[in-house]
């Protein structure tokens, strides 16, 4: 798995990673992260780790990384989708 240029580094002092791959289900993830986002952690408590199997841009995928969304974040790209 590789970043894209300019994404900055994963947060090592959380206290949980959410792994998320995503292949051709991109429909379902705003749901996730909505449910997510209503966990009892604090925000700074907990990253989320995307990974994008499929090399598909949506606008969620461009939301996910938004500084208003107070949780660190994070995407990923595999090389070689399935």
């Amino acid at each position: 798995m590789t970043k894209k240029a300019g994404e900055k580094t994963l947060n090592y002092t959380c206290k949980v990673s959410v792994i998320v791959p995503v292949y051709k289900q991109w429909d379902e993830l705003r749901c996730l992260i909505d449910a997510l986002d209503k966990q009892t952690f604090e925000k700074k408590e907990w990253q989320l780790i995307v990974v994008d199997n499929e090399g598909i841009t949506t606008d969620v995928v461009n939301n996910i990384t938004s500084s208003e969304a107070g949780r660190d974040s994070q995407i990923l790209y595999c090389k070689k989708p399935g």
